[in-house]
């Protein structure tokens, strides 16, 4: 069966230039303003909760000032512990808590259609059950502060005693708005309805803040015999502008002859959302106001004399700041025997979240631990610590609707809520749409929309995070160890993850996903600095004796995203039929909207700072997305004597993204359509557009020791890394069934022109489309080896393995990937189009710079082997790959490619890649130095060996990988790949001044081998891989 396709899906515009920038600068700002009357609440049912909460022209403040908890001891063959203690400031301005339960007989006397909306004047909330929650703030800032807090030992002489501070929490929390609403229904019949509708709103003048500032710490005399335990402590400040967990369950037995009127979900710029289904969630967040969360503490353990035969640890403790200017859950559950809707939609989860104040999280402290005196015959241990700062303007990380049944119905196309497209066709639902006004739908049965935007600066920071063992005198036949210690630091303009999920033996109908955000403001980490650096270390200003050091396992990662979004959608049944009205799939850009138009559509949309014109944005200019880390690995003494140091496995991190999206739609099934059923159709659409400058920095240290006598030192496996990647999408989707029969009987349809959107029309497709301008730098620094002079290797080793410098910059990356597998009979057709556009400069920058100095080697070995620095950067990267399976019995459809500056693919397997970078592409690595340099006497009965290292840059402009996989025990499809490559940035790969060294002066009965080291720079302006195979 062929259907007729009409041209108006071909209808696309540009990127740029275009109503999509008066989209998102309608966006930048929220609608903040209340009413100087208290918004009002109008809530109609057979079962109504309505809460109504303000806060106007006071303070909420909560205040724990100068506690101590304290034991003043002088221990002998003793025990003294604090375990279990807190110390908590708590400030909430308006807190609910609402649960509605319901048996459907309760409900069936009322006969009204589900209508929920939401904006500055309140909410309008009808259904048979309803839970309508309203709460707002108004010059009404919160603050909680745990001052001074402090929990601690103080002992004279420790004499075969146990010490423990233990368990313990300081902790500062701030919320402004916290609505925790609950509607069950069960029974019989379902057929009624229940909405759920929150709306909170901090205003200006409403900052919401939480600072704790404290300390936990053991400090001690002379410690013999004795154990010492700073173990699993919590110290931690918490600011939320608004906090909502929203849910609505059912469980009947069936739900048949539901109504609702309208468009299933409505959000603009210019009003309040508005959602009609017959089982219905809104959840509106808005915050004008600041919110920052401060935590100013660490976990301290200090022994002023020396330490013998003993055991000090300071492990699992925790310092936390973490800012959210919006947090929300939203989960819709409907379980029934049998859906047999009606008329409209049956169930949406929709969430809306705007912040427009700004959010911050900050850090100050770790774990340290200082002995003042010597350490003998003892072990200590800094290990599973952790510090963290995040801070996150929007946070959705449960916006989910779950559908189970046995057999699930909704209204067919024929009478839907969409409206035809074409004039000669019929009304069909099931298209998740972004109109270039900024007004985003969902039209079908069951649906999730997501829309998320921030307009001012997120920010996150942590000093003095170190984990720290530190001795004044000598380490002597003991063991110290740091390990697997995290520093995590994170600011996120919009997070979210959405979700839609249906389940059951026989499906007719058609479920959307539709997602946006938009960013505006500034995104900045800060991880220590030059005077104050980040990592893990050990360090004695004595000699090391005897003894091991490890530092090992601990990771520093700073981490700015403006946009975080994870979609999933899924189906799974037996027998799957359309129902949408649909005549073919379509993703990408059709009639001037961002649309996924089919039975199950998924569209994503992010953008950061689009709409903005130099000088608008914040501090002047388009959006700052920096993460900037500063640290040091080390493990140094005096000298090492008898001794092993090891560093090994440790990692840092500094990442950037303006746009970060996981889009995934799944079907299941034994078999789409049927001889006398159409097939549902499946589209999943992605936009993402960068307008900012982005810098991933991180700079690294690693030190050991040069002066070993009978000793040995490994730096091994160490890795320093920076990512910036102005657009990243990974999207899936996924078709496997038995038997696949066509939706419209034709082939897929591709458009993809550099500068253009593109468009995808077929039975199943996919469209993804990246712009990219501004500009991503990733620079990484690394200096390995010893700092001390005059230092002497006698019968000792000194390695240095396996570390590695990466940098990786990108304008556009994107991982697509299509398959549609057919067991036995496969009719539908499949097409996947890759649209980027980079105007961006981009520059990825790595140097490392290990190796030995030192004056002598006597019976030793230097190794400095496997080391590896490399700067990537990328305009445009694409790996496509569709995969079409199963035994078709139509005729072969014609395989058609068309490229004259413009590409257009027509196949029953259709592929269409196009990349457009005009932006200057730079990958460079200057003066990395790999040596081994002695400086007076040389080396005697020694091995200098430089083996294996490599340096590398590579610089492209646009890459692509385009496979197309057949496969069919019968007569295979027609396939055709079109693949279009436009460069006219300047595309460089630069590697300087890369040494590798041995300078070792007298060589005396030794062995000096320099081997296997290289060099690579390679740079590409266009570079594309392209197959179809079709494996028997």
């Amino acid at each position: 069966m062929t259907r007729h396709r009409s041209t108006a899906h071909r209808a696309r515009r540009l990127f740029l230039g275009s109503a999509f920038a008066a989209l998102s600068a309608s966006l930048a700002a929220p609608a903040l303003a209340i009413p100087p009357s208290l918004p009002q609440i109008e809530a109609e049912g057979a079962q109504v909760i309505a809460n109504n909460q303000s806060r106007t022209d006071t303070a909420v403040e909560a205040v724990a000032a100068d506690p101590v908890i304290e034991a003043v001891i002088e221990p002998t063959q003793a025990n003294a512990t604090l375990s279990g203690n807190s110390v908590t400031a708590s400030a909430t301005a308006n807190r609910q808590d609402s649960t509605l339960v319901s048996d459907t007989l309760d409900l069936s006397t009322m006969a009204i259609d589900t209508y929920l909306a939401a904006d500055a004047d309140g909410i309008t909330a009808d259904a048979p059950a309803v839970i309508a929650v309203q709460q707002t703030m108004e010059d009404a800032p919160v603050t909680a502060d745990a001052d001074f807090t402090y929990v601690g030992i103080t002992a004279d002489g420790v004499v075969e005693s146990s010490l423990a501070i233990a368990a313990n929490r300081q902790e500062a929390l701030a919320t402004g708005n916290d609505a925790a609403s609950t509607i069950s229904i069960s029974g019989n019949d379902g057929s009624t309805g229940a909405g759920l509708a929150s709306r909170q709103s901090t205003g200006y003048g409403s900052d919401v803040s939480a600072n704790m500032a404290g300390v936990s710490r053991i400090i001690t005399q002379e410690v013999v015999n004795s154990d010492l335990a700073m173990d699993g402590n919590l110290q931690r400040a918490i600011a939320t502008g608004n906090s909502a967990a929203n849910a609505l369950s059912t469980d009947v037995l069936s739900i048949e002859g539901t109504s609702a009127s309208g468009t299933p979900s409505l959000v603009t710029p210019y009003g309040g959302p508005e959602v009609n289904a017959a089982y219905a969630l809104l959840s509106d967040q808005q915050t004008g106001s600041e919110v920052s969360a401060g935590a100013d503490g660490g976990f301290r353990s200090v022994a002023v004399d020396s330490v013998v035969g003993s055991s000090m640890s300071a492990d699992g403790n925790a310092l936390a700041a973490a800012a959210y200017g919006n947090e929300a859950q939203n989960n819709v559950l409907l379980t029934a025997n049998s859906i047999d809707a009606g008329y409209g939609a049956l169930a949406n989860v929709t969430n809306v979240q705007a912040a427009g104040g700004a959010t911050s999280a900050d850090t100050l402290g770790g774990t340290t631990m200082f002995l003042s005196s010597d350490l003998m015959g003892s072990t200590i241990s800094a290990a599973g610590n952790s510090v963290q700062a995040i801070a996150i303007a929007n946070r959705a990380d449960a916006n989910l609707l779950s559908v189970i049944a046995t057999s699930t119905s909704a209204p067919d196309g024929y009478g839907g809520e969409e409206g035809g497209e074409w004039p000669e066709g019929p009304e069909y639902v099931g298209t998740a749409r972004l109109t270039p006004f900024g007004e985003m739908t969902v039209t079908a049965p069951f649906s999730v929309q997501n829309a998320q935007s921030f307009a001012a600066p997120v920010t996150a920071s942590a000093s003095q995070d170190a984990a720290r063992v530190t001795a004044e005198a000598g380490i002597i036949d003991s063991s110290v160890a740091v390990l697997d210690n995290d520093t995590r630091v994170a600011a996120t303009g919009n997070r979210g993850t959405n979700g839609l999920m249906v389940d059951a033996n026989s499906i007719a109908t058609a479920a959307d996903l539709n997602s946006s955000q938009l960013g505006f403001g500034d995104v900045r980490v800060t991880v220590a600095d030059s005077d104050d650096l980040a990592g893990a270390r050990i360090a004695a200003q004595g000699d090391v004796v005897g003894s091991r050091l490890t530092v090992a396992g601990n990771s520093t990662q700073g981490t700015a995203i403006a946009n975080d979004v994870t979609n999933s959608l899924g189906v799974a049944g037996n027998q799957l039929v359309s129902a949408s009205g649909h005549w073919d799939a379509v993703a990408g850009l059709a009639s001037d909207d961002l649309v996924a138009s089919a039975d199950y559509a998924l569209a994503n949309y992010q953008s950061t700072g689009m709409g903005l014109d130099p000088g608008e944005g914040e501090g002047g200019g388009i959006p700052q997305i920096s993460s900037d880390v500063t640290g040091r690995l080390a493990g140094v003494g005096n000298s090492i004597i008898g001794s092993s140091v090891a560093i090994e496995g440790n990692s840092q991190t500094a990442t950037v993204l303006a746009n970060l999206a996981s889009n995934d739609l799944s079907i299941n099934a034994t078999s789409l359509g049927s001889n006398f059923d159409i097939a549902p159709g499946t589209a999943l659409s992605s936009t993402q557009i960068g307008i900012a400058d982005l810098a991933a920095t991180s700079d690294l240290m690693i030190d050991a020791t040069g002066y070993v006598v009978d000793g040995s030192v490994g730096i091994a496996d160490n890795s320093n890394g920076a990512l910036a990647h102005m657009n990243d999408a990974v999207n899936q989707a996924s078709i496997d069934a038995v038997q696949i029969w066509e939706l419209s009987g034709a082939g897929a349809e591709l458009f993809t022109d550099p500068g253009l959107p593109g468009l995808a029309v077929g039975d199943h497709v996919l469209a993804n489309s990246q712009l990219a301008d501004g500009g991503v730098a990733a620079v990484a620094q690394t200096g390995v080896g010893n700092i001390d002079e005059g230092a002497v290797l006698s019968r000792s080793s000194y390695a240095l393995t396996g570390n590695s410098t990466a940098t990786e910059a990108v304008a556009n990356q994107a991982i697509n990937g299509l398959s549609v597998s057919a067991a036995s009979r496969g009719e539908a057709s499949a097409g996947l189009a890759n649209t980027q556009e980079s105007h961006a400069g981009v520059l990825a920058s790595a140097v490392t710079q290990l190796g030995y100095a030192g004056e002598a080697l006597s019976d030793a070995q230097v190794l400095v082997d496997g080391n590896t620095t490399s700067a990537a950067a990328r305009g445009n990267v694409a790996s496509n790959s569709l995969m079409l399976s199963g035994t078709p019995t139509y005729g072969a459809m014609p395989a058609n490619a068309s490229l004259t500056g413009s590409g257009a693919v027509s196949a029953a397997a259709g592929l269409a890649n196009s990349q457009l970078n005009t932006g200057d592409v730079t990958a460079l690595s200057e003066n990395a130095g790999h040596d081994v340099v002695l400086n007076a006497v040389g080396a005697e009965g020694s091995k200098l060996i430089l083996n294996g290292n490599s340096v590398s840059a590579s610089a492209v402009g646009n890459s692509a990988t385009n496979n197309v996989t057949l496969a069919s025990l019968g007569k295979l499809p027609t396939a055709a790949v079109a693949n279009i490559q436009m460069n006219s940035g300047q595309i460089s790969a630069w590697v300087s001044g890369a040494t590798f060294h041995a300078i070792p002066g007298a060589l005396t009965a030794s062995r000096l081998g320099i081997t296997g080291n290289s060099v690579a720079a390679s740079a590409v302006g266009n570079s594309a891989v392209t197959s179809i195979a079709s494996p028997r």
